[in-house]
């Protein structure tokens, strides 16, 4: 039951903290704030809920810094009776430190710094840094402006002495312009690990696969609703063979 309650974890993590999106970054001395709830069943088993705010603002010309609290509300779990069971695992997640810079209009290089700050409840005690650093190349076809991604995650040594299997992922999201009011998106995420894990055992090559679809919601220039589900899958990489679902709201908050 425990390896199943981490794997929750894990899972929720890695929808969590990606980069803000795979778009140019915003105007000088623009920002944007978004506030939202996301729900998730891992597997059959399992799910979570959590509420997050986060806040993006580019200082200087091309160089767009931001950051995101997330807040784990509840993890439950389905008992054998089929009861519903509180895992008791709640609270701060580690925060980021997310920074982008727009080399050129199509073009962008980030990098993401995850701070071992959230509660040992949640993220455990082992105390790591995580690096996640890539490219960002997006381009307007028509009414679908499509953005890409590609990154490498790594982290540090913790308490454990050791390192997890590196991560990397390969995404692309297409935005279509329907209206002036309505965005509907899709887009898909690749997952593949490098390297060996905590256990010793050689995950390289193991894959998981993500797509979402969404809806923004654009009422006017400083605020505007966005609604996604996403899927994941992947046995390997997830260890399950079930397909975990993903649910977000949240509010963006122009200024």
């Amino acid at each position: 039951m425990l390896k199943k309650i981490i794997l929750a974890i894990a899972l929720v993590a890695t929808a969590s903290f990606a980069t803000w999106d795979k778009f140019p970054v915003l105007e000088t001395h623009k920002g944007q704030v978004k506030v939202g709830e996301y729900f998730g069943m891992p597997n059959h088993e399992h799910m979570i809920d959590e509420i997050y705010a986060g806040a993006r603002f580019t200082v200087i010309q091309n160089l767009e810094l931001a950051t995101l609290l997330n807040f784990r509300v509840l993890t439950i779990h389905e008992t054998d009776d089929n009861s519903v069971e509180d895992d008791g695992i709640t609270g701060i997640d580690n925060i980021p430190l997310m920074i982008r810079y727009q080399f050129m209009p199509i073009l962008n290089a980030f990098l993401d710094i995850t701070f071992p700050t959230g509660t040992k409840k949640l993220c455990g005690t082992d105390r790591h840094f995580e690096f996640h650093f890539g490219a960002q190349f997006s381009e307007k076809f028509g009414i679908i402006t499509l953005g890409t991604e590609l990154g490498l995650k790594m982290d540090t040594k913790g308490k454990d002495k050791k390192t997890g299997p590196w991560r990397l992922n390969i995404g692309a999201e297409g935005d279509i312009s329907a209206t002036d009011m309505l965005t509907p998106y899709l887009g898909l995420d690749l997952l593949v690990l490098l390297g060996e894990d905590q256990m010793d055992n050689d995950r390289t090559g193991d894959l998981g696969v993500e797509p979402y679809v969404g809806l923004l919601i654009t009422f006017n220039k400083i605020l505007a609703l966005d609604i996604s589900t996403r899927i994941t899958m992947g046995e390997d990489y997830y260890r399950t063979d079930d397909v975990g679902m993903y649910f977000d709201v949240h509010l963006n908050i122009n200024f």
